[in-house]
Parts: C-alpha cells; structure tokens; sequence
C-alpha cells in the first residue's frame, strides 16, 4: 500500500510538471520579412502619360512613414533632371505618392525612384531600391507618333505626282482622303502623256492603309475609278461616301458616291457619278456640304478664258440621288453670284436650313478680299444677312476664305489668309460675324 501511494504522488507530480510548463507564454519570433512593392501608378514603361499625373507605389505592407519621404521617394529624367513635388503616405492602402510641384515636361522619359532604405515598422527595408520608367504624352498639337510612321503618313497611288486635297473623318475613326493622282502612260524623246485619277484613300485609325476599302476593283485601301480631280470629301450619315471636283476633261463639277466600302454607288447620278456643266471652260467643285433632308450642296468656282480669263464662283444642289434639285435657284445651279472674279472655297449649312457659300474675290482695286453669301432654301441671297445676303472684309492686303464654322450662338466664324504688308509673308486670319452677317468688332483688334 506504502508503495501505491508513492506511486501516485510522484505520477502526479509530473503531471502538475507538465501542465506547468504547457501554461508558460511563449515568446514570439520577430519580424525579418523584408517589405516589396506590389504595384505601381503609372506602371513600368507606359507611354502617353498626362504630365500632371501623380506618381504612386503601393507596399506590400504597412510602412514606417518616416523612412517614405522626398529623399527615398524621388522622380528624375535624363534630360530635365530631378522633379521637385511633395511625397505622402497612406498608411490605410500603403501607398506612398509624389505629386510634381508642377507639370512634368511633354514626351520626356522619367524614372521613379525607391529607395532601398525605405522601411516597414519593423524597421525591415526593401531588398533593393525599386525603380519604375514611363514617358509623358506628346505636347499638343506635337505629331501623334502612334499614327503612320513618326506621325506621318506617305502613300504612293500613280507614278508621279500625288495629291491629298480633302480628308474626312468617319464615326468609326477611319480618315477617308479624297485627292488626284497622276500617272505617266507614255514616254517618249520629246513629250511624255499622263493622265489624272480622281483618287480616295482610307486609312485606320493608327493610319495604316484600309486594304478592305475599294476591293475588288481597285488596289486596297485606294481607288481610282475615274478621270479627274477630287478636291472635296465627305461621309454622309449612312456611311456612303461624296467626293467632288472636276471631271477629266477639267470642265465641268464631278460628284462621284462611294457605298462604304469604297465601291461606286451606282445609284447615284449615272453609274455612280454626276456631272454637271457650269458654265465655264474649267469648272471645279472646292467644298460640299449635306442638308438634313439628305440633299448636297456644292460649291466651287468656273474659268472663262473670254473674253478675259476670269473665275466666278458657282453653287449648286444636288438630289440625294445625284440629279440636280430644280427648287434650287430653278435650275439647281448658281453660275452669277454676287462677286465676278470669284472663287468659293468654303459651304456650310446653318441649323435653321440656310446655306453660307464663302470665298474670296478681287476687288475693283485689284486686291482679294473674302466674303459670305448666304442663301435661303430655295437659292435665293438671304436679305436678313448684312441687308443684301452676303458681306464682304478686308481684314488686310489680299485676303482668302478657306473655312466656315458657324459657332453654338450662332454667329459664324471664317479662317484664310492674308499678306502681311510690312514683309509680304502670308499670315492666318480669323473674322467672326454675328448671325446677321454684321461683323463682331469685339473679336481681336478690329473683328
């Protein structure tokens, strides 16, 4: 019994030993995992970035604040240097950001830099310093390297010369460029024979060429059906392409309707083309516009060569089918306007339906001068506009009219050139009207 109840004891003993010893706290192991970056705003190698952006780096953990600062965190670049800003930390997203104290330079390359030292609060500090490139956007009106090549685009269509006269852009972003082209058919000793194309090319959005556009028929992306010059281009709403100019014999208008693939519209005028007599040995369509009843308008100017050669302007309206609109003016043409010795380069349709043809003339003392004309639905001039329905400036020596913008007020906005009288070089100029024809002598120093 004696011997029992030793036993006993020392058995519980040892059981009060180890419950002793499993009650103990245990003492944690501390902290050696190094911290990382886990992303970063904007991210290694990107292109086109606004160069007021702020710089970002998330962590993969919380960070010691101190150790994130304009010493560990900086941006520099090769050819301006270090970037000052300010640098803060997020300790609830463990994202540290440098805001530039002002806008980074347009198309520079940048470095962004973290510092090895940068700690968690454990005092653990990256493995490395971390760094992360990016280069900014090119600065407005900068070629788009993203287009073509360098932003440039060069395509061969004849053997000679090349022309792009008009673009157009589609809703879906192709560029359609309407133009001429040339192409030597025969060489000899003492003379060499070409001919003219009337010539559209379409482009993608990053302009390659639309090798879809124009196919069977023609080369893809460009077509050459016809004889002539385009010199205006346009897409209607339902996708259909117009492009104006001169025929091949250089006489009359040339209206030629593309579907959207590039194949001739055959229902359009005569087998895709309309062509109209103006009246002159040379007659050329400049511009064109649509109405929303589907209905073109067109305008450009004729040649007479007798008994002196003289330009006049000419507008006139087509059907959405290509025939001539006799409501317009009574025969569907205007081959008198109101300047002799004219040429209209500019047609834009106001909201209310009226139609403003824009060009330029030489006046009596011999000098060009841009003017407005605008006409009522039925081609009549508009006598609420300036009192007779067009307005002629003279906002310097040899004035054109090249464009017409009619703004959300309603007054109109055009832009041409005129010569510089000190230098004789050729400058930009803008005149802006009110919505009666009258000029806005507020605009710049005199309209």
């Amino acid at each position: 019994m004696k011997k029992r109840l030793v036993a006993l004891v020392i058995a519980l003993l040892a059981s009060h030993a180890m419950v002793s010893c499993d009650s103990r706290h245990v003492v944690e192991r501390p902290d050696t995992t190094r911290p990382t970056v886990v992303s970063t705003t904007p991210v290694d190698n990107a292109t086109g970035v606004v160069v007021t952006t702020a710089v970002t780096v998330a962590f993969s953990e919380a960070m010691d604040a101190s150790s994130i600062n304009d010493v560990s965190f900086s941006v520099t670049s090769a050819t301006t240097g270090t970037v000052a800003g300010t640098v803060t930390y997020d300790a609830v997203s463990n994202v540290a950001t440098f805001t530039p104290s002002s806008a980074m330079t347009h198309d520079t390359a940048y470095t962004a830099n973290i510092a090895g030292d940068a700690k968690d609060l454990a005092g653990n500090s990256l493995a490395a310093a971390f760094n992360w490139s990016f280069t900014t956007i090119p600065a407005p009106g900068a070629l788009d390297r993203t287009f073509g090549t360098g932003g440039l685009v060069r395509t061969a269509v004849g053997n000679s010369n090349d022309v792009g006269a008009a673009a157009a852009l589609q809703p879906d972003g192709k560029i359609v460029v309407a133009g001429y082209s040339t192409v030597v058919t025969a060489i000899t000793s003492s003379i060499n024979s070409i001919a003219i194309s009337f010539t559209l090319a379409r482009y993608n959005s990053n302009g390659s060429l639309d090798t879809s556009f124009g196919l069977p028929l023609n080369t893809g992306g460009k077509v050459t059906d016809f004889s002539g010059e385009a010199r205006s281009v346009a897409v209607q709403p339902d996708g259909k392409i117009v492009a104006a100019g001169t025929n091949g014999t250089g006489a009359d208008f040339l209206i030629v309707r593309y579907n959207s693939d590039g194949q001739i519209d055959t229902g359009f005028g005569a087998s895709g083309q309309a062509v109209i007599d103006m009246g002159g040995n040379f007659d050329v369509v400049n511009a064109l516009a649509f109405q929303s009843d589907g209905k073109i308008v067109i305008a450009g100017d004729k040649l007479v060569t007798a008994p002196s050669l003289t330009h006049n302007s000419a507008v006139a309206r087509l059907n959405a089918d290509g025939t001539l609109d006799d409501t317009f003016n009574g025969t569907g043409k205007i081959t008198n306007t109101s300047y002799d010795n004219s040429q209209a380069t500019a047609v834009k349709i106001q909201a209310d339906g009226k139609i403003l043809v824009g060009g330029y003339f030489q006046n009596t003392g011999g000098l060009v001068t841009p003017f407005i004309t605008r006409y009522d639905q039925f081609g009549t001039p508009d006598a609420g506009f300036n009192g007779t329905g067009t307005v002629a400036a003279s906002p310097g020596r040899d004035a054109d009219l090249r464009g017409i913008a009619v703004l959300s007020d309603g007054k109109i906005l055009t832009a041409g050139t005129t010569t510089n009288a000190i230098n004789g070089t050729e400058d930009i100029v803008l005149i802006r009207y009110n919505a009666d024809g009258t000029p806005v002598t507020t605009f710049g120093p005199d309209g």
